[in-house]
């Protein structure tokens, strides 16, 4: 990361992922920040920060929406790669399954 920002500061940190949650850099209107550096320095305060970003991120995505109707695979359509998507949607039918019974 030292290297590529002594490059160009901005796509550095707009090409990491951050926090608990990895949202990307370049997402960082999408987690409700008015700029990079606004959502830089919320990702060093606090794992809090972190849940808050994510959640601006899903509400801004209707991820959300996604979640409270168990629609896994929009969910994972919207949040993963094309290889990724169905082990995530095995994983998310689980992980729900194991804490609601």
């Amino acid at each position: 990361m030292h290297k590529a920002a002594w490059l160009n500061r901005n796509a550095a940190l707009m090409s990491a992922s951050w926090g608990r949650f990895q949202v990307m850099g370049y997402n960082y209107a999408l987690a409700g920040y008015y700029s990079l550096q606004d959502f830089v320095s919320a990702m060093y305060k606090s794992e809090g920060e972190h849940l808050l970003a994510f959640v601006q991120y899903l509400k801004n995505l209707s991820m959300d929406e996604d979640l409270r109707s168990k629609d896994w695979e929009s969910f994972a359509f919207k949040y993963k790669s094309p290889e990724d998507r169905s082990d995530y949607v095995q994983k998310l039918k689980l992980t729900f399954e194991k804490y609601t019974e």
